[in-house]
């Protein structure tokens, strides 16, 4: 109750509540009288409590124990002081400060704005009150209640509560490691970390709430703030005016900095986006720095304020990791003396502006033990594609890379050979053409070219009978061509080569004079069938030849690279053969040129075929992992090594685990392999590199780490079901349209998601549902489910998967099933037709209402007669079956009968109400001229002394009959037009029957059933006559039960003491209290006075009762 005596009096109450004809009171002793003393008895009210008190002024400070703050927009707080006693009130206070300074006094004179009086029992003490004043707050401290002193003289009051906190309101901002906390923009690349601090001001310990955007994906977080309560941050001392007691709770109290650091790890290439939500401090002031509709809303307490300034945004933006690597990097040469410089395309990927360093050495061997011949860096590259100047021969390497954020890395390929090309050269041969009839007819000239293609010849025919010269220039995309020159006429020609060009000297270079005549002889021919044309640093080439002609057989070759040239001369006996290259130890174009076949006969034919060009490659395929941190992958899933290879395609990579070194696994690609797929943890290692020509090598890093991140579960909590036969979880049966929800208890990575799926017994499923949950750090992570109600019948709820910040993917949760039924609403309707019309209500299937219901019986079933000139009637119904006959009442008056279904109970504890429009709910009965009865006083409640009152229609004399709780009584005849019952105890009257003079055609009565409710009963203090001794400043504690049907009004009096010497008396107080639901009530008191229950009323009866009925003016007496 608070504060003793803080009840509210009724000094005046309702004049409907006192003695009167018309209303409920406790009436005059003239009216009690005459009351009726076998029913009217002093055994309904019983019991006093007397209570001797000599009341002090009492104070509490800040009696709801509120939060107060200044800050913000908070520039004053108002300070509650709860006193009862006599005003005006003096009042000493003391400020502590938080600065340290000696104390603030203060000494004020308060008078409340509005009261409750407090009556004493003696005439001449000054009235008392109860009050709530206030005391201004501006500055921030410990305000602590001195004395609080009534008007009369030595009124020295009693303090219940004496101190407050008003404490810096809490604020908060993020703020960077550098200090900084305006609007902040920092990169950071993937993998690094960024840590910033939440720095908080005001009474620890703190929680504090902010929003965390990854994306386009919220989460809420919380951190929370704690340090000694008594360490004085500030390093302010306190007065020596300070005590002991109050030195604690002013350096517990005192503001402080307290800076939390919240560390991110950057993963994404995105931007990481964190503000300000709400900031709580050590005393349940709550500052809001974000609107409710950009979050979720995190829990809050009771004051609330918003921040005079939004919240500092922190943005961070995760940045790729830049790369180079080369392009087209085949077939870059020097020209001798021609060329100064040539480029090398590279591909840059990042953000611009980028640094790339390179270097060049002499060789492969070079390159891998990191001996450089020089080592350069071009700087600020604006654009992705970039070519580096090259002047020398060599290999040149790759070594970093970095862009505007980041220090990246170099891919595949890393490096590039530039070779030195030489002049080309030419070697002629001859042969001439032979014809049987026309002689020699022209030659085949043989021309063998060193160099890189495409080739140009300029050379010139003379004939040296006529003088005629002819200059010419014939194009060659090989090396080796046979050039048949057959002039127009005969002659002798000469012919001289002048010229030779290639790809890399264009312009071309003087060749020595090439000479010569014309030559005859028939020749065999040779033909390449198949050729092994790309190969690797020491690898051989195979050639397939297939020859035609008489063996045995002479062929001579050469294999050429650059200029050096290597002549070859082998006999052969078959005409299919195949010959195999020396092991080719240079990188670049080898030529395999047949020359010349000498058949069986002696004739040796020039081969005029094309040379098979043999590609050497510089490089052997390699493979390494991009795995520079494990990998870490979902259960029952798999994850994708990240691989680099290089090489010339159709490539078969090996692997093992190094848990299982023995079993080797192999994966092919075409293209390209840029990962492996692998479904189990461990450490994967690299074996071997193969691709359509070589094997080649591993580098490191040739290692790669993978780890199994457990999967979040969900589990039901036994509390939210029972099992059914150790199968079926089945949740606590519900009514249709009951709201009810259930807890699940999760574990893994907040936050979560939550599918699942539910499904009615008829088979109709809904669409599955999926619930998220906010992230909350320091609480158990709990998911709340709403459960469906409106449908009735089984519902099955199948949990199906759960995902969190780790598995994305939803996780399967299993066989995770929960039922529960909803229990139907019943349902009533009447079968009969809408009208009828009733002839003899004497006949019982004339009067019958065929009612139907669905639900579980037993059913209690609610209906409203109404006639169309009097009440509505009530009638409660009970039906064991789901089909019922309802037989109304004998009615009295003829005309029209309206009968409704207002409401349906079943065993199952469920109700449907109805609004009467609802198919079925209503029927109406036309009733003919015939005796009836009905009651005057349809709906009233009546009690033990209540006349019940019946009005007769028909011819008199009447014959009635009556049942008394169901036990049947003598027929009363009246002549009348009324007819009284007088019910001297409780219980229920049953009208059965009426019959008039004519005949007793009747229809049974149905809906006289009146109830009689007993008269209440009320006992204070157990029914004993308490006396209660306390002193100034205590309560007394009085209780009261009531017996009856709540719910209960009562009034009960306090009879001020005589105080001795008094000359006048202070009037007795009531106080009325209605709606009490209980049996029982209690309160406490500290005001002087007999207390006594002077008038008790339930949901039907009161006791005294305002009016009563006569005893001599009934037809009978029901007992």
């Amino acid at each position: 109750m608070g504060i003793v005596g803080f009840a509210s009096p009724n000094p005046n109450p309702n004049p409907n509540t006192l003695d009167s004809s018309e209303g409920r009171g406790s009436g005059s002793s003239d009216f009690l009288a005459k009351l009726d003393p076998e029913i009217f008895h002093d055994s309904h009210i019983l019991g006093s409590h007397l209570v001797h008190v000599l009341p002090p002024t009492l104070a509490k400070l800040n009696p709801d124990g509120a939060s107060f703050c200044l800050g913000h927009s908070e520039k004053t707080a108002i300070i509650p002081l709860k006193i009862k006693g006599t005003p005006p009130w003096t009042v000493l206070y003391r400020i502590y400060t938080f600065d340290g300074k000696d104390p603030i006094e203060k000494y004020v004179t308060l008078s409340p704005a509005a009261s409750v009086p407090s009556t004493t029992g003696q005439s001449e003490k000054k009235e008392r009150v109860t009050a709530t004043v206030s005391i201004p707050a501006e500055k921030l401290g410990i305000y602590h209640l001195i004395q609080v002193n009534g008007s009369t003289s030595g009124d020295v009051g009693k303090i219940l509560r004496s101190t407050v906190e008003v404490v810096q309101c809490p604020s908060a901002t993020l703020i960077s490691r550098e200090g900084k906390q305006e609007l902040l923009h920092v990169d950071r690349c993937l993998d690094e970390s960024f840590d910033f601090n939440i720095s908080m001001y005001g009474t620890p310990p703190f929680s504090a709430w902010y929003l965390r955007q990854i994306g386009k994906t919220k989460s809420l977080l919380k951190v929370n703030g704690r340090m000694d309560p008594l360490t004085d941050v500030a390093g302010k001392k306190l007065s020596n005016q300070v005590p002991e007691s109050m030195r604690q709770l002013v350096l517990a109290a005192q503001p402080r900095k307290l800076a939390v650091p919240v560390a991110l790890n950057i993963d994404t290439a995105t931007d990481y986006v964190f503000k300000l939500v709400q900031v709580l401090d050590g005393r349940n002031n709550t500052v809001l720095y974000l609107s409710d509709a950009d979050h979720e809303a995190p829990p809050a307490t009771d004051h609330i304020l918003s921040a005079s300034e939004s919240s500092n945004t922190i943005i961070v933006h995760g940045r790729e990791l830049p790369s180079a690597r080369f392009e087209r990097c085949e077939g870059i040469k020097l020209r001798f003396g021609l060329d100064k410089e040539k480029y090398i395309p590279v591909t840059l990927q990042g953000n611009g502006p980028w640094d790339l360093r390179y270097a060049r050495a002499a060789s492969e061997e070079d390159v891998e033990a990191g001996n450089f011949e020089e080592v350069l860096t071009v700087k600020q590259i604006e654009h992705p594609k970039v070519s580096i100047e090259v002047k020398k021969p060599g290999i040149y390497v790759l070594l970093s890379v970095s862009d505007k954020y980041c220090s990246g890395s170099v891919e595949l390929p890393t490096t590039c050979l530039i070779q030195q090309a030489v002049a080309p050269t030419i070697d002629i041969s001859v042969a001439p053409i032979v014809r049987e009839c026309f002689g020699e007819t022209g030659v085949d000239v043989n021309i063998s070219m060193t160099g890189s293609p495409p080739f140009w010849v300029e050379y010139d025919q003379y004939n040296k009978v006529n003088g005629w010269r002819e200059t010419a220039i014939k194009e060659f995309e090989s090396t080796t061509h046979t050039m048949r020159l057959q002039p127009p006429e005969p002659g002798e020609y000469e012919y001289t080569f002048k010229r030779i060009g290639d790809k890399m000297y264009e312009q071309g270079v003087q060749i020595r004079s090439k000479n010569f005549t014309q030559v005859v002889h028939s020749l065999p021919d040779v033909k390449v069938i198949s050729a092994q044309k790309t190969r690797c640093l020491g690898d051989r080439s195979i050639m397939d030849l297939s020859i035609s002609g008489v063996p045995p057989y002479t062929l001579a070759y050469d294999i050429q690279k650059g200029s050096k040239k290597e002549g070859h001369v082998i006999s052969v006996t078959d005409k299919s053969i195949s010959i195999e290259t020396p092991s080719l130890e240079q990188a670049g174009t080898y030529l395999f040129v047949l020359n010349s076949l000498t058949d069986g006969n002696g004739c040796t034919a020039v081969l005029a075929s094309r040379p098979v060009l043999i590609e050497v490659l510089a490089a052997r395929p390699s493979a390494h992992f991009r795995c520079p941190k494990p990998i870490f992958m979902l259960e029952d899933a798999s994850t994708k090594l990240p691989v680099v290879v290089s090489g010339q395609g159709n490539y078969k990579l090996e692997y093992r685990t190094a848990e299982v070194s023995d079993h080797v696994k192999m994966i092919t690609g075409d293209k390209g392999i840029d990962s492996i797929q692998v479904k189990m943890a461990g450490i994967y290692q690299l074996v071997s590199i193969e691709d359509a020509y070589c094997t080649g090598r591993v580098v490191e890093p040739s290692k790669c780490k993978v780890i199994t991140i457990p999967k979040p579960t969900l589990e039901i909590p036994e509390s939210e079901y029972t099992w059914l036969k150790k199968e079926i979880r089945v949740r606590d049966s519900v009514c249709q349209n009951t709201p009810d929800h259930m807890y699940l208890h999760l574990t893994g990575k907040a936050p979560f998601q939550i599918k699942y799926s539910h499904k009615r017994q008829d088979g109709h499923a809904s669409l599955d549902h999926t619930i998220g949950e906010y992230q909350d750090r320091g609480d158990p992570q709990v998911a709340r489910i709403d459960m469906v109600t409106d449908r009735p019948g089984t519902h099955t709820y199948t949990f199906i998967s759960i995902a969190d910040d780790n598995y994305r993917t939803p996780v399967k949760t299993g066989p995770l099933t929960l039922e529960q039924y909803v229990n139907a609403r019943p349902t009533a309707k009447f079968l009969d037709e809408k009208d009828r019309i009733f002839q003899c209500i004497s006949k019982e299937s004339d009067t019958a209402l065929r009612m139907e219901m669905t639900g579980e019986a037993p059913f209690s079933i609610q209906v409203h007669r109404k006639h169309e000139s009097q009440p509505r009637e009530v009638i409660h119904l009970t039906a064991n079956e789901s089909s019922f006959t309802y037989h109304p009442e004998t009615t009295t008056t003829t005309g029209k009968y309206t009968y409704t279904i207002k409401s349906i109970s079943d065993a199952s504890g469920c109700e449907t109400h109805y609004g009467g429009t609802e198919p079925g709910s209503r029927v109406t009965v036309q009733v003919a001229d015939m005796a009836r009865i009905t009651m005057n006083r349809v709906g009233v409640d009546l009690c033990v002394g209540d006349l019940v009152s019946y009005s007769l229609q028909g011819t008199p004399p009447f014959t009635i009959g009556y049942t008394f709780n169901e036990i049947p009584k003598p027929d009363v005849m009246v002549r009348d037009p009324t007819f009284m019952l007088y019910p001297a105890t409780n219980g229920t009257i049953n009208v059965t029957h009426v019959c008039n003079s004519d005949n007793c055609c009747y229809y049974p009565p149905r809906g006289l059933v009146q109830v009689i409710h007993p008269l209440p009963k009320a006992f204070m203090d157990g029914g004993f006559d308490m006396v209660d001794d306390i002193q100034e400043g205590q309560e007394s504690f009085v209780s009261m039960k009531f017996e009856g049907t709540p719910p209960f009004s009562f009034r009960y009096s306090r009879t001020p003491l005589v105080t001795p010497g008094s000359k006048a008396q202070e009037p007795p107080e009531t106080f009325t209290q209605d709606n009490v639901n209980d049996r029982a009530h209690s309160f406490y008191t500290d005001k002087e006075g007999l207390f006594k229950i002077t008038w008790i009323k339930d949901k039907f009866c009161e006791y005294p009762p305002s009016k009563t009925g006569k005893r001599e003016a009934a037809n009978a007496v029901v007992k």
